[in-house]
C-alpha cells in the first residue's frame, strides 16, 4: 500500500493554517502519527505538534512535543553561542536557513562569512577557540559542533522513543534526529565547488537583527527568502511545506520596496528562472489544497517568470532534472558562478568524484525528505 504524501501534505496544511488560510481543523479519520511523520519529513513537525496541542489533540504524540521543543532550545542556544562568539571580533557575517518566523528545527546552523578568505579563517579559528569543534572541512564550508551544548539525547535517549505506525504489513519508523548543536560556515553560498549565491552582490541586503537581546547579522526577509528558495533547486532539489510557509510568510509582509529589491536581486543573481519554478510550486500547492491562489503571490510570480503546467503528485516536491538544469544555466549567466563551474568540472575529472556526484543526484531523485 503506498502512503498518499499529497492528501497528507494537505491534511497538515489544514490543521496548521498557513499565512492566506485559517486552520479547519478536521478530526475525523485522521491518524495523527502518520501525518506527525509526514510533517517531518516536511520539516514542519514542531509547528504540527502545536496545533494539535492547541486542540487537545496531542494524545500519544504529547512526549514528542517536549522532545521537539528541548529541540528548539538547544538549537537557538546554539546559534546563540554562534553570534556571541563572531561579535567578538571584526566580522561580517549572516546567519542564513536557519531562523525562521515560525516554530521550526531546521537541520543545522548555517553562517555565510561575507568578507575575504582571511575574514573566513580568522572566524573558523575564533570558533574553534572558544569550544566548537571542527569536524570536517571542505572547499566553500567548515562543518563544526558547538561542545558546551548538550545533544538531544542527552535528554530523551532516541532508543527509548517508540516513534513508528503501520501501513498495510510494513512498519514505519520516523528518522533520528539531527544534531542540534551543529554549524556550517560557509565561505561561500555554495555546494561543493558550484557558488550558486554571489555573496558580494548580496551584501548590500545584510542587516543587523535585534533577536534575544542581540544584535544578529543577517539579510532583509526577501534576500533570506531568495537564498532558501534557490537552495531548495541546488544542492537540495526538493520543495518542503517548511519552505512553503516561509514564501508565504515573507511575500505576505513586503512592502513595495521590497518587490522592487527582490527583482533587482533576482537579476543580479541571473536566478529568474529558478525563483519562477519555485513560485510555480508554491502557487499549485495553494491552488490544489485551498482552491485559490494569493493574490501578492500571483503578481510576484508574474515579476520573474510566468506560470507554468506542473504535476503535483506528492508534497515534499522532488524537482524534476530538467528543472534543476535550466536554473542552473541561467547561472552560467553570472561570472562567479561560471568560474566556479568550470573549478567543478576539473574536479569532476577524478572518477570517484563524478560517481559521487552521479550517486548523491540519483539519490536526490528518489528521497522523500532530506
Amino acid at each position: 500500500m503506498k502512503e498518499n504524501y499529497l492528501k497528507y501534505a494537505k491534511q497538515i496544511l489544514e490543521i496548521i493554517g498557513t499565512p492566506y488560510n485559517e486552520p479547519v481543523l478536521k478530526t475525523t479519520n485522521l491518524d495523527f502519527m502518520k501525518l506527525y511523520n509526514h510533517a517531518y519529513k516536511n520539516k514542519i513537525e514542531l509547528l504540527f505538534l502545536k496545533s494539535l496541542e492547541k486542540n487537545g489533540l496531542l494524545n500519544d504524540l504529547a512526549k514528542e512535543l517536549k522532545i521537539q521543543n528541548k529541540r528548539k532550545e538547544l538549537q537557538q542556544n546554539t546559534w546563540k553561542r554562534t553570534v556571541d562568539v563572531l561579535n567578538q571580533i571584526d566580522c561580517k557575517y549572516a546567519i542564513i536557513k536557519s531562523i525562521f518566523p515560525f516554530d521550526a528545527v531546521p537541520n543545522d546552523v548555517d553562517v555565510i562569512i561575507l568578507g575575504n578568505e582571511k575574514e573566513y579563517r580568522k572566524s573558523i579559528e575564533h570558533l574553534q577557540n572558544n569550544d566548537f569543534k571542527l569536524l570536517e572541512e571542505a572547499s566553500l564550508e567548515a562543518n563544526l559542533i558547538d561542545n558546551t551544548i548538550p545533544s538531544i539525547e542527552d535528554y530523551y535517549p532516541v532508543n527509548e522513543i517508540d516513534l513508528s505506525y503501520n501501513i498495510g504489513n510494513k512498519t514505519i519508523k520516523i528518522k533520528n534526529y539531527y544534531p542540534v548543536n551543529e554549524i556550517d560556515v560557509y565561505k561561500e553560498i555554495g555546494a561543493s565547488k558550484l557558488i550558486y549565491i554571489n555573496k558580494e552582490k548580496l551584501a548590500k541586503y545584510s542587516q543587523k537583527i535585534k533577536i534575544a537581546d542581540r544584535n544578529v547579522g543577517g539579510f532583509k526577509p526577501h534576500a533570506e527568502m531568495i537564498i532558501s528558495m534557490f537552495h531548495t533547486i541546488y544542492p537540495e532539489r526538493i520543495y518542503t511545506l517548511l519552505i512553503h510557509l516561509l514564501i508565504l510568510d515573507t511575500v505576505k509582509k513586503m512592502k513595495s520596496k521590497d518587490y522592487d529589491e527582490f527583482i533587482e536581486l533576482c537579476n543580479e543573481q541571473k536566478i529568474k528562472k529558478g525563483i519562477s519554478i519555485v513560485l510555480n510550486i508554491t502557487e499549485k500547492i495553494q491552488e490544489e489544497f485551498f482552491g485559490e491562489i494569493p493574490k501578492d503571490i500571483h503578481e510576484l510570480h508574474s515579476l520573474v517568470g510566468k506560470r507554468e503546467k506542473i504535476e503535483l503528485k506528492q508534497v515534499p516536491y522532488i524537482y524534476p532534472m530538467s528543472d534543476v538544469i535550466k536554473s542552473l544555466s541561467e547561472k552560467l549567466k553570472e561570472r562567479k558562478f561560471l568560474n566556479s563551474s568550470f573549478k567543478q568540472l576539473v574536479h569532476m575529472f577524478n572518477p570517484n568524484t563524478t560517481k559521487f556526484i552521479i550517486k548523491v543526484n540519483r539519490e536526490r531523485s528518489q528521497r522523500d525528505t532530506y
